[in-house]
This record gives structure tokens, C-alpha cells and sequence, in this order.
């Protein structure tokens, strides 16, 4: 199968895309930024996020594409400039993409669109987020919402239309997880505010598998919450990890500090999402690292 990804050179791009290459697709990615040289089954293009004639080829070229292109949301503090950034960084590409498909005269059958559990706002307490879920009014909420509307022209020409929610992907080599570790390792990871926030995590290697099988599962279609089928507090996600680094908690931040430090972003920290797998589950996919233990021991 001939897979465009856009957005994959980060976390879980490269995670996909060596599945992808390990059972033999054929897979082209479209970057922003600096790339090696392509080889054998793997293919670069430099890529701004605009539509042109080169985008219409490579949509041409594929059988199936990915987006997964956006800004990083926990990068910087989140200015009004930063926030434009994030937005447009992801609904803009989307639409690029996707009007691509709907010009074209040989379209994918298959469109995988990145989208986070942020869709249903922030929700402090347990209750239980579907799909069906209503979207929230906050900032990320908005984003999540706009992404996913840019990607609604492909239904157009009857491409295959199927969105992931992602949780908080935990990897040790970018994200969330790598940048608790060091305040972990020196015993200050403790719980963000009162730590009863939910906190809706998934493995890497979960999220790049949930990726392929909704680009294989002829009948998935439509939002699917990526994360795992067993959520933690954000507090029970900190106890977690001090027992993977053998390190004590000594040190927590309330939530005026996390606000002090962090400004609007900080309701992303002191707030979350429950959000349940039970439709990607129901659909056929199972995950590798359902537990946090489990999860946290293969990747610390």
C-alpha cells in the first residue's frame, strides 16, 4: 500500500511509519522540516502545508493518508501568537489535504485525520467521554473542533473518513513523559493541583497501532478516542512513575503555581479528560499496554 503521512517525522509519525515499513508499505512523508535522504521503502518531500500542484501528486500517488501535522501545544507558553500557531498549523494542512482529495481524480480510499481528547474540554472529575460526547468551549477544545471539520471535504469523493483522539502519548523520547522524567528521578514529580484530574494516557506503540488499524478496518469510520482502556488520576500517573524510578515524592505543585507557571495552559495540567476506548475496542483493536505499570515498566 502506497500511506502519505503528513507530520511524520514526530512522535508517533516515526512510530508508524516503521510498522508501516516493517509489513512492507511503501510510505511517503510530507515535512516542514530538515530530512534525510529518502531510501527504499521511505520517501521525504518538503512540504509548507499548501495546496499546489506537488501536493495533487503525491495524493495521486497514495492509497491511503495520514495527517498528523500540527504544532507542538506544550512547547512554549501559550501566547496569543503561539495559540494562532497552534490552530492554524493544524486546520490549515488539513485543509490543504483535504481539498487535495476532493480535486483528485484518483483519491485515496482512506483518510486518517489526527485529532486529542481535548475535544471535550476540560472535565475535572471521573465522568465517562465518548465520542458522542458534546465538544468543550475552551481553546483546545475550539482547535480540536476546526481540525477535524477541515478534513470533511474528502467525503466528498466517498474517501473513508476516520478520526483519532489521541490521549497523552508517553514515550521516553519526546512528549509528556520525557519531560517528567527528570523532576521524577529527583523526586519532585509529584501530583499537578489536587492530582484527582483525570489523565488520559496511551502508549506509543498503541497510538502508532491504533493508526494502522484504522487505516486497515475497511468499516472504521468517524471519531475514535485514542487512549487507554484503563485511565489514572494525574496523581495516580505521578505515584506510578516514582515507583518506576525508585524515587520518593517529595515535592507536588498546587494549582496557583502550575497557573503561575504555565498561564492558560495550566488548565490543560490541573484539568483532563476520561475519556473511553471502548469504540476503538468494540471496532476490533486491541491494545498491547492496557495497564500504566505495564506501560511505564516497558518504556522507563
Amino acid at each position: 500500500m502506497n500511506i502519505l503521512i503528513a507530520g511524520g517525522t514526530g512522535l508517533i509519525g516515526t512510530a508508524l511509519v516503521a510498522l508501516l515499513k516493517d509489513r512492507g508499505d511503501s510510505v511517503r512523508i510530507l515535512t516542514r522540516s530538515q530530512y534525510p535522504t529518502s531510501n527504499g521503502a521511505v520517501g521525504y518531500a518538503h512540504w509548507q502545508g499548501s495546496a499546489g500542484p506537488e501536493l495533487d501528486s503525491h495524493i495521486t500517488w497514495s492509497n491511503a493518508v495520514v495527517n498528523l501535522a500540527g504544532a507542538n501545544i506544550g512547547a512554549k507558553r501559550w501566547s496569543n501568537q503561539r495559540k494562532k500557531e497552534i490552530l492554524d498549523s493544524r486546520v490549515q494542512s488539513t485543509s490543504a489535504l483535504a481539498e487535495a482529495v476532493a480535486r483528485s481524480d484518483a483519491p485515496p480510499h482512506v483518510f486518517v485525520q489526527a485529532s486529542a481528547v481535548g475535544y471535550y474540554g476540560y472535565h475535572p472529575t471521573e465522568q465517562v467521554l465518548t465520542e458522542d460526547s458534546p465538544v468543550g468551549s475552551d481553546f483546545l477544545a475550539g482547535v480540536c473542533q476546526a481540525w477535524e471539520t477541515a478534513a470533511n471535504p474528502v467525503a466528498s469523493k466517498g474517501v473513508r473518513l476516520a478520526i483519532a483522539r489521541f490521549g497523552v502519548v508517553l514515550s521516553p523520547d519526546g512528549g509528556a513523559l520525557q519531560r517528567m522524567l527528570p523532576a521524577a528521578r529527583m523526586g519532585a514529580g509529584g501530583r499537578l493541583g489536587s492530582g484527582r484530574q483525570p489523565f488520559p494516557w496511551i502508549h506509543l506503540r498503541d497510538a502508532a497501532a491504533a493508526v494502522e488499524f484504522l487505516i486497515d478496518k475497511q468499516d472504521a469510520q468517524g471519531p475514535f478516542n485514542v487512549a487507554s482502556p484503563e485511565p489514572c488520576s494525574n496523581g495516580e500517573f505521578a505515584r506510578a512513575l516514582a515507583r518506576r524510578v525508585r524515587r520518593p515524592i517529595l515535592l507536588f505543585l498546587p494549582a496557583f503555581q502550575v497557573k503561575l507557571m504555565f498561564g492558560e495552559m495550566a488548565d490543560m495540567l490541573l484539568e483532563g479528560q476520561n475519556a473511553s476506548a471502548q469504540r476503538l475496542q468494540d471496532a476490533g483493536f486491541s491494545f498491547a499496554f492496557e495497564g500504566l505499570d505495564a506501560a511505564l515498566h516497558d518504556l522507563v
